[in-house]
């Protein structure tokens, strides 16, 4: 069976939403994940509300959430998620 090659057009590259509280954090990660050739960091949140404004905007494949943001509990956030944005 052939490999099957890493996506490297934008187009199809994930696009992954981060949510943490920390600036530096996010950078640091955002970073390392749009070094991966099929990962594209689409934006950046501080807070809960922050993050269902963004989710709500630009539509990510992919969220990662802190756990301990200041306005809500991530896992609170990652069920609104769900109930929002099922699928």
């Amino acid at each position: 069976m052939p490999r099957k090659e890493p996506a490297t057009n934008p187009a199809t590259r994930k696009k992954i939403l981060l949510v943490d509280d920390h600036p530096l954090m996010r950078r640091g990660q955002a970073d390392l994940l749009n070094r991966e050739p099929d990962l594209a960091v689409c934006g950046e949140a501080g807070t809960a509300r922050e993050a269902m404004e963004a989710i709500a905007k630009l539509k990510p494949d992919l969220v990662l959430v802190d756990m301990a943001l200041p306005d809500k509990d991530g896992l609170e956030l990652i069920k609104d998620i769900q109930a929002l944005h099922p699928g």
